[in-house]
């Protein structure tokens, strides 16, 4: 069967609110590698290509309902979108170990462990659901949903929440502090509204709460990607 009726609130996401935010990434992205080509500007610019390559993958799959095809690329885009978590936590990383670098292997390392542990985590049986049932949107069962938060808690947050308050302490110069005031900002918005909203989004299927989701989310994208790039992408 190809297309089908979906909720109003998923067709939004995906038609209006990720094309835009697909533009919006891929036009940052654009400005820090035409700018300067270093492993700083490609480890961002990777952050906001993951993301948008997920939501790409997503817009592309919409119309196909076919499983277990329509299934595997719907999750296959999760995890593409859930990969760029890694790049800004190697990022304030790089940020932290200036002198020397943070060795590329420990990079690699990081970036590997957190897509091994993801696949894991997506393929938990029984956690994800993506058929005519669902009227062909995601659904999460509960232990995902909790296997999820906990991973994303302690694999993304609880460390770069660590890093920005060392990162802060160490600063003094006033306009630094200003522009890392920019940067934290947007990154701990969009923790909260992308990944923890993200997950329950996709668990619990209250319209009412989709269809203001799925507007808050757009402004909060676009909001935390131009605070991410004017508090440091500008600089590096």
């Amino acid at each position: 069967m190809i297309y089908n009726d979906i909720d109003l609130p998923r067709y939004f996401a995906i038609f209006i609110t990720d094309n835009l935010i697909i533009g919006c990434a891929i036009f940052l992205s654009y400005k820090l590698l035409r700018r300067k080509r270093n492993r700083a500007t490609f480890t961002l610019s990777s952050y906001y290509l993951f993301y948008s390559i997920g939501l790409i993958i997503n817009e592309i799959m919409f119309p196909v309902l076919i499983n277990p095809i329509a299934r595997n690329f719907n999750l296959f885009a999760t995890f593409i979108a859930f990969l760029s978590s890694p790049f800004l936590l190697i990022f304030l990383l790089n940020l932290y170990y200036t002198e020397p670098k943070l060795h590329f292997k420990y990079q690699i390392l990081i970036f590997l462990t957190y897509a091994i542990i993801l696949i894991l985590i997506l393929n938990y049986p029984g956690g994800f659901q993506y058929d005519e049932s669902t009227n062909w949107k995601p659904l999460y069962s509960f232990e995902l949903f909790i296997l999820l938060n906990i991973f994303i808690t302690i694999s993304t947050i609880t460390p770069q929440l660590v890093y920005t308050i060392i990162l802060y302490k160490n600063i003094i110069e006033s306009d630094l502090r200003k522009r890392l005031n920019y940067f934290f900002f947007g990154l701990w918005i969009g923790n909260i509204f992308i990944y923890y909203g993200g997950i329950f989004f996709n668990t619990w299927s209250n319209i009412t709460f989709r269809i203001s989701y799925s507007i808050v989310i757009f402004v909060v994208t676009i909001l935390v990607s131009f605070l991410i790039f004017y508090g440091v992408g500008k600089e590096i």
